[in-house]
């Protein structure tokens, strides 16, 4: 009765390994997934932003003085609230 009873708790116990073993691996496949689509993604972003300074160096020169001006400004702004 004891050896049967072992035998069917390692059997269920099998079961519920094979089972996590099966989430595991469809999370994998999903991350793989996911990391392939997120390449795809960072790509065309990559393209798009290069493409951009291109097309128009004169517009980009004056949004990177802009930032660079608010930068500036945004330092002094925090000590007057600190004060």
């Amino acid at each position: 009765m004891k050896i049967k009873r072992e035998g069917e708790a390692r059997e269920r116990r099998i079961d519920q390994i094979a089972s996590e073993v099966d989430g595991w691996q469809k999370r994998l496949d999903t991350a793989k997934s996911r990391m392939a689509e997120l390449d795809t993604r960072r790509i065309e972003a990559e393209k798009v932003n290069c493409a951009r300074p291109r097309a128009n160096p004169e517009s980009s020169a004056v949004s990177q003085r802009q930032l660079l001006e608010s930068k500036k400004r945004k330092p002094a702004r925090r000590r007057r609230r600190m004060r």
